[in-house]
């Protein structure tokens, strides 16, 4: 029997609005983040217990300080489409994990680098994230008119129940 994952990303930000006391004249707007559900793949022959054994990884010191952050983009990098974060098979066990990334986006929209700014996790996710977010495509940030290199923060869910 197969058991229903839920993977999420949303991107991590410094400030909450208040909601409007007025109702919304529209729908609100699809979050840049992706969400998608999937079926569990099978188990594995040799299951990997779900145990945090990971640490940082990326770039250190100015290798990309030529990516602007949010807070200097007038738009912010934003997903082309959704973005599949698969669950890795060989991980066994109830998994809530919440793993914070740095997405740097060239101008074009590519995808250059990928880091796992939380620190401690299983291999198996670091890899199925980093495999998911480097063959997305995004709209690239842009500062006026001008696309721009940017470092987009965000946050991707793993989440199962009785797998």
């Amino acid at each position: 029997m197969a058991a229903t994952l839920e993977f999420s990303v949303r991107p991590v930000t410094a400030s909450v609005s208040a909601p409007s006391s007025s109702p919304p004249s529209s729908p609100p707007p699809s979050p840049p983040a992706a969400e998608s559900v999937a079926q569990a793949p099978p188990a594995a022959a040799s299951p990997i217990p779900a145990t945090a054994t990971g640490v940082p990884s990326g770039p250190t010191g100015d290798e990309f300080a030529g990516y602007l952050s949010r807070r200097e983009l007038t738009q912010p990098a934003e997903p082309t489409g959704l973005i599949d974060f698969p669950f890795p098979e060989e991980v066994q066990g109830t998994v809530n994990l919440r793993v914070q990334v740095s997405v740097f986006v060239d101008e074009t929209g590519a995808v250059r680098h990928v880091r796992i700014d939380t620190p401690d996790v299983h291999p198996a996710f670091e890899q199925a994230i980093r495999d998911s977010l480097q063959s997305a495509r995004f709209t690239p940030g842009k500062v006026g008119s001008e696309a721009v290199r940017s470092r987009l923060r965000l946050e991707v869910e793993f989440s199962n129940v009785g797998r």
